[in-house]
């Protein structure tokens, strides 16, 4: 979750998913992790709360993508599920999203891979 906070505000953050067959890396084991950090103090729900809104919808073996911009409500947050996976990782080759303002290029501050 640190690389969630660590993130400058107004930052366009990429993250995908590179664990798509850990059984650890399905929605239900991050909601449990309020254990460790505290009530709504999990994965899931910074997840959901910068708009994975289908978060529940990862309990199977499948790979994703995310775009979202830090602190910025008016940004509309993107998702993927079922990214084609290969032996080398998962490919986000064809994956689009839709950018009216432009603003994922010059706003994009790092990547980061599960």
């Amino acid at each position: 979750m640190d690389f969630m906070d660590s993130n400058s505000t107004r930052c366009i953050v990429v993250i995908r998913s590179i664990d798509y067959n850990v059984i650890q890396s399905f929605s239900n084991t991050w909601r449990g992790d309020t254990s460790l950090f505290g009530s709504n103090n999990s994965l899931y729900h910074k997840l959901l709360k910068v708009g994975l809104l289908a978060i529940d919808s990862l309990n199977s073996e499948k790979s994703w993508l995310m775009i979202y911009k830090k602190d910025d409500p008016s940004f509309d947050s993107k998702y993927q599920f079922e990214l084609p996976v290969s032996t080398d990782g998962i490919s986000a080759e064809g994956t689009s999203f839709d950018d009216p303002r432009n603003e994922i290029p010059s706003m994009l501050c790092r990547t980061e891979y599960w």
